[in-house]
């Protein structure tokens, strides 16, 4: 019996593994499928799923599903900005409801989680990746058939070592918070629950319009939460918040009815000892803290009660006070004592900001003996602000390094204020300036500050003195590394620029005998990729404020930027709405100089441009090459050449944003004169070397030549231009596209004297062959070509071309010299032609006179005809006249004789006329 049963129990317990092994499977396709579906139809973004994990041990009799290396990166402006990524994110469902239609999710836990949110200038985010029918789904009744098949019935929230970033490119804010651990706990499925979290930070950044008020921060918390969650209405009860080693109680509620959150909460260190709040400041946390000897105390408290949103902020009101405040360092001979501070802050009114009231009743301290000493009133923020303002004192910075351990520091040097301001904003502006007060002198001497991440900084001299109308730079005198600046100037409208951020303008004198600029350059914008960490930007965009207005006249004897040595820079900067413009700029480099005018411009910070227009006057052609990454990849000809460049340049290009050019935007056109050009060892004329079997070209020196380009989005055109080697001349045009492709026509006329061995002997041997058919041709002194240029400008090819076809050198050298044979055989014919055409012409010449003379002696003799029967035509008719006067005469008186004898008169008379006619003709 016994073993009957054990038997049956093996069978249950086999069978009963084996179901948990197989549930895992059964069911892992449809959590996948859905999940797969519900985040692509959630969001605008390109998903990127790893491996899945599927198993029903961890959570039994729950399932454990876990997705890995999961990354959320954005679209278009932000398709190259990681939203999230989770190493891995661990999820409890509820096995159960596996069976149906809503998948329960009981805890979730997230592994190393990178999250980066970012606002740009234009306000746009890249969290904004919901899809339009998710975004408009606000505004439609709820359609069960297509809700979430996943119901968040957490229990339990679990974050592990997290690092999150934030930035907010309108407000000039950026914070990185690293090293987050995060719990959660609390039933999420019941109306009203209590919510329990506890949460660390190991380091903590938060930088705010350039001034970094956190660094390497330690913060944590423990907050328990009364939760509505039918209400969205969350309580604060003794709650625990830690900065460092300051304490922080607050409590209150958030009421989240729809939009708006409606915010009652108090915070508040009472009574608390100094060294709490100076454990805020980073200088002093991070060394030997727990050393360090204090007295007085502080105390920090204060409201935020009202609604935020859009449009609104809660009124506030903030209290900051310390009595009697001293710290020192055992190891130091010097403290800082009677630290004295009294502040308010407040805006009871969170509809209308102008209603900030800034009160610094007092301000008080004295730093190895030094006192300083300060008040501050700032009300009415938006219309006519109002300041009462002073501010006193004198610091000797070598006593800084007898109070605060400064190992790597090298500080000195004397700062000193003397300043007083009170008035209204609208008293400058209507420069009634007898209304507002502003006087007094802040300087600076002998200032050294000198650490070892840092280029030393040394100001012997500045002073800047204040009035109602402006800031004048009376003297500066500053040497940055190997860099001096020696500068006068005057600063405008200070106080509209701070209050109401109107344009600052301004106009300085800089004189410098050298200035590094590669000393300064930072590189230390944050990106964001699909790691885990953050890492340092190379090279980025260099922005220019949109509301300044500085001219700035420059003298530069030598200005060293990247790997160029400028010297004797002169000319007019001109820094205003977010363009730097050059005018009338001089400068020499690369052996030559250099004139110029033109602008770089961050107007569209996304695009950075420049366009500027430049006289060239014998540049150097190798020191460009060596110098400019682009003039390599476009004319890798200049790598050996040398020579001088002369001529005028127009040039516009979009930056990328590593500062680099896009060629492709890259546009403009040039004219280039060259001066004792030696272009060595090209690749290009090497292969024509090996084409036409000379050395020509190995090492040669065109005559001076005058060169026009013209350059659209990249692909640059060269115009057509002669130019000539020893006594070979060329005709050049054509152009190279932006990969770089080559395609060139030369037409070339070459000596036959200067070919290789190989071609003159075809050309013997043509001659010869022509010699032994009777057939002697001189090819003359020189044969042409038309070389085509083709290939990459790494990989260039040559080809000859022969009509419509390409074919070798010695096709060229034979198709010529029949060319030549067939232009002789033509030239033969002609004289022939000529010669025949100038017999026949003689011929017909000779005809022509003796025809003329023939003609003559016939008109002659016709004359003679007709003059002898005139005469006898006369005589004709004389005689017929004396015969028919006879016949009338013998008729007498008689009638009918006399009749007849007329008769016959008158016959006589006609037949002789007629017969005289005859005669005559």
């Amino acid at each position: 019996m016994m073993k009957k049963i054990f038997k049956t129990l093996l069978i249950i317990i086999l069978a009963l593994l084996i179901g948990l092994f197989s549930i895992p499977f059964l069911f892992k396709g449809k959590i996948v499928e859905m999940a797969k579906t519900e985040i692509n139809n959630s969001v605008n973004a390109t998903i990127n799923f790893g491996k899945f994990d599927l198993s029903i041990f961890k959570t039994f009799p729950n399932l454990t599903f876990s997705i890995n290396n999961l990354s959320v990166i954005g679209k278009d402006t932000f398709s190259t900005d990681t939203l999230v990524y989770l190493k891995k994110i661990s999820m409890e469902i509820d096995l159960m409801s596996l069976m149906g239609d809503d998948i329960k999710i009981r805890q979730i836990e997230l592994y190393q989680p990178v999250i980066y949110a970012i606002v740009l200038k234009n306000g746009m985010t890249n969290w904004d990746i919901a899809t339009e029918e998710e975004d408009s789904s606000a505004n439609v009744p709820e359609d069960t058939t297509t809700s979430s098949n996943f119901n968040l019935a957490l229990k339990h929230l679990k974050i592990n070592d997290a690092t999150i970033g934030y930035r907010d490119d309108e407000l000039g804010l950026k914070t990185i918070l690293k090293h987050l651990d995060l719990t959660l706990k609390g039933d999420m499925s019941l109306a009203k629950t209590t919510l329990e979290i506890i949460s660390a930070i190991k380091s903590a950044e938060l930088t705010y319009d350039g001034i970094k008020y956190l660094s390497n921060t330690n913060i944590t918390a423990n907050v328990k939460i009364d939760a509505d969650m039918n209400n969205w209405i969350f309580t604060f009860n003794d709650n625990k918040f830690t900065i460092n080693d300051l304490p922080l109680s607050f409590a209150g509620n958030i009421i989240m009815p729809e939009n708006d959150i409606n915010m009652d909460l108090s915070f508040a260190i009472k009574d608390s000892p100094f060294k709490q709040l100076l454990s805020l400041i980073p200088t002093l946390y991070l060394n030997d803290f727990k050393d360090l000897k204090t007295s007085g105390n502080f105390s920090f408290n204060g409201t935020l009660k009202g609604i935020y949103n859009d449009s609104l902020m809660p009124g506030y009101d903030i209290n900051l006070t310390v009595n009697n405040g001293t710290f020192q360092y055992p190891d130091l001979p010097k403290a800082v004592k009677n630290v004295m501070v009294d502040l308010n802050i407040k805006n009871l009114d969170s509809s209308d900001i102008n209603k900030t009231v800034v009160n610094l009743k007092k301000f008080h301290l004295e730093m190895a003996g030094n006192p300083v000493d300060a008040k501050l009133i700032s009300k009415n923020l938006l219309v006519d602000p109002f300041i009462d303002a002073f501010v006193k004192g004198k610091i000797d910075l070598a006593s800084v390094k007898d109070i605060v351990p400064m190992d790597s520091l090298d500080l000195n040097g004397i700062i000193s204020a003397n300043l007083k301001m009170k008035g209204n904003l609208s008293s400058i502006e209507k420069e009634q300036y007898e209304n507002f007060t502003a006087n007094g002198t802040f300087a600076i001497q002998n200032m050294i500050y000198k650490s070892a991440d840092m280029q030393a900084i040394k100001i012997n001299e500045m002073l800047l003195s204040f009035s109602p109308q402006y800031v004048a730079l009376d003297k500066f005198f500053v040497i940055l590394g190997k860099s001096d600046i020696n500068a006068t100037g005057r600063i405008d409208n200070l106080l509209q620029y701070y209050f109401k951020n109107d344009t600052l303008s301004g106009n300085f004198n800089i004189n410098s005998t050298f200035f590094d600029v590669n000393e300064w350059m930072t590189e230390d914008e944050v990106s964001t990729t699909t790691d885990t960490s953050y890492k340092e930007s190379e090279l980025s965009v260099i922005e220019v404020p949109q509301n300044i207005n500085f001219a700035t006249t420059s003298k530069i004897k030598k200005l060293h930027y990247d790997n160029m040595d400028i010297e004797n820079f002169n000319g007019l900067l001109i820094i205003r709405g977010g363009e730097i413009i050059m005018k009338d700029l001089s400068l020499q480099m690369l052996n030559g100089s250099i004139k110029m005018n033109g602008k770089y411009s961050t107007k569209d910070i996304s695009k950075p441009s420049m366009a500027y227009e430049m006289t060239l006057t014998d540049i150097d052609l190798q020191e460009t090459y060596n110098t400019f990454n682009t003039i390599q990849k476009l004319a890798p000809i200049l790598e050996k050449s040398t020579g001088k460049i002369s001529g005028k340049m127009k040039l516009s290009m979009i930056l990328k944003q590593d500062m680099t050019p896009d060629l492709n935007t890259l546009n403009g056109f040039g004219n280039i004169q060259t001066k004792n050009m030696v272009i060595k060892d090209s690749k290009l004329f090497s292969l024509i070397d090996t084409f036409f079997g000379s050395n020509k070209f190995k090492e040669f020196k065109p005559k001076d030549t005058n060169l026009s380009i013209e350059i659209e989005n990249g692909n640059i055109s060269l115009l057509p231009f002669d130019f000539s080697v020893g006594k070979s001349t060329a005709h050049i045009e054509g152009n190279q596209n932006i990969e770089g492709i080559l395609d060139y026509k030369m037409n070339w006329s070459v000596p036959t004297s200067e070919f290789g061995s190989q071609i003159t002997s075809v050309m013997n041997t043509v001659t010869s062959k022509l010699k032994k058919q009777g057939i002697n041709t001189d090819i003359g002194n020189n044969i042409d070509f038309k070389v085509l240029i083709g290939g990459s400008i790494d990989n260039s090819n040559i080809k000859i071309l022969l009509g419509d076809q390409t074919g070798s050198v010695a096709d060229a050298v034979k198709t010529q010299i029949k060319d030549k044979v067939n232009e002789e055989i033509d030239k033969a014919k002609q004289k022939a032609i000529e010669k025949a055409k100038s017999q026949a012409a003689q011929l017909l010449s000779e005809a022509q006179k003796r025809a003329d003379q023939i003609k003559r002696n016939a008109r002659q003799v016709a004359e003679k005809i007709r003059s002898e029967g005139k005469t006898t035509a006369s005589k004709i008719r004389s005689e017929a006249k004396i015969q028919a006067d006879n016949l009338i005469k013998q008729a007498g008186n008689n009638p009918l004789k006399k009749k007849l004898a007329k008769e016959s008169a008158k016959k006589i008379t006609t037949e002789a006329d007629k017969k005289a006619k005859q005669t005559e003709n």
